[in-house]
């Protein structure tokens, strides 16, 4: 018989414990992207400030270097250059503009023109540059549950970063000035209530710290002799990335039952202080059992315990 999703395992009912968990994980996320490839999309208004900040700082810089010798050496080159000559003799310049103070705002057009088609690249570029250098990944710690968005009960919040100001002195008592930043905007929710059920050596291998988890849902079965029968449910695997696992109670499956009685759960509950964490979530899973689904880790149904004796490799003989 095929067990595609893992084999059911058996184990005496006092080999078992569960422990109640919050689950967290890890996802990539951008920290700013203020620039948009999409025409229709709206931009977002700290892309504006980007580009202002990152143009001012060019045309900063481009103000020293056009008060260098150098520099005005070369637009003066270009004035008496070929180049002008042509542009006269093809009217695109008025000669006038050239020999004599008739209309000097015409030949500052034209040297306007010709300075801003030699600053673009350098601008654009800047300006890329500066939007690349306000871009990292980090991950965000979500809280995990197996609801869909916009089924976890969220709620929207809302934080505006800030940031020293540099420019400015600091003040008495008060401090640095701070500058605000983007407003970052997001929706939270609770995690969800996830008990797993493992064999009591097991539990440090949930706890440790990983790369990445992989659990499923189980369905509970008893034989007559008190064995307790974990088959994992088809469809129902999870591959966690970047996990952090909260416990937060700890008792062994002895103490609610195979399958886990809800009048037993909430005796159970009321063994832990008034109010704590424990508690609660205990008087969860008792009040509503039939919404409460119940887990184990793949590595643990996947394992298989080595048999007594000698162990070999290959095809065995005959």
């Amino acid at each position: 018989m095929d067990f595609p999703w893992g084999k059911p395992k058996q184990f005496a009912l006092d080999d078992l414990w569960v422990v109640v968990t919050f689950l967290y994980h890890g996802v990539p996320k951008w920290k700013q992207v203020p620039m948009t490839l999409d025409l229709e999309a709206s931009i977002p208004k700290d892309f504006e400030s980007e580009v202002g900040a990152v143009t001012q700082q060019v045309m900063k810089d481009l103000a020293k270097t056009l008060d260098q010798e150098a520099t005005r050496t070369r637009l003066e080159f270009l004035i008496t250059s070929n180049g002008l000559e042509q542009m006269i003799n093809q009217g695109l310049i008025a000669a006038e503009a050239v020999m004599g103070e008739g209309n000097p705002l015409h030949l500052e057009a034209q040297l306007w023109e010709e300075l801003a088609s030699k600053l673009t690249p350098r601008v654009a570029q800047g300006i890329v540059d500066g939007i690349r250098q306000s871009l990292s990944i980090h991950f965000e710690t979500l809280p995990f549950h197996s609801n869909p968005p916009k089924e976890r009960n969220e709620r929207m919040i809302a934080v505006q970063a800030t940031r020293p100001d540099f420019n400015s002195k600091p003040r008495p008592f008060s401090g640095q000035p701070m500058v605000a930043q983007t407003v970052v905007g997001g929706a939270i929710w609770e995690p969800e209530v996830m008990p797993f059920v493992l064999p009591k050596p097991w539990i440090g291998n949930l706890l440790q710290a990983r790369d990445h988890l992989s659990f499923t849902s189980v369905e509970w079965g008893q034989d007559p002799e008190g064995t307790c029968n974990i088959s994992p449910t088809p469809w129902g695997r999870w591959d966690l990335p970047h996990p952090m696992v909260d416990p937060v109670v700890t008792l062994p499956l002895s103490a609610i039952g195979c399958p886990p009685d809800p009048d037993k759960i909430k005796e159970a509950a009321g063994k832990y202080l008034l109010g704590s964490r424990a508690q609660e979530v205990l008087n969860l899973i008792g009040q509503h059992p039939e919404r409460q689904g119940w887990f184990s880790m793949v590595d643990f149904l996947d394992w298989e315990a080595k048999k007594p004796g000698k162990q070999t490799t290959g095809d065995d003989e005959d």
